[in-house]
């Protein structure tokens, strides 16, 4: 999968909601609220993001970034282009 810019968004805003939550956990309902998205696309992003090891999902309906996805949000800030970032993603 190709970390591109969007996809980046939706990883860092899955960070912050995470870390104002006492469980640690949001729903794709609460990402779609703050990302003022329709839940259904917010879904379907979640599910693809978990697939490809960004995300994971303790528990049904509830979801955290896994290692992966520290590690990708991490390298995306040092680098502080995220089309740069995304570019390297595709190329290997």
């Amino acid at each position: 999968m190709t970390v591109t810019s969007y996809r980046l968004k939706v990883l860092s805003t899955i960070e912050g909601l995470c870390e104002e939550t006492p469980a640690g956990l949001i729903s794709p309902r609460e990402l779609s609220d703050e990302l003022e998205q329709p839940v259904g696309n917010i879904r379907m992003m979640v599910q693809r993001l978990r697939k490809a090891g960004f995300l994971e999902r303790p528990y049904e309906g509830c979801y955290r970034l896994s290692a992966k996805g520290h590690k990708v949000l991490k390298e995306a800030k040092e680098l502080g282009n995220c089309g740069e970032f995304a570019q390297q993603e595709a190329e290997g």
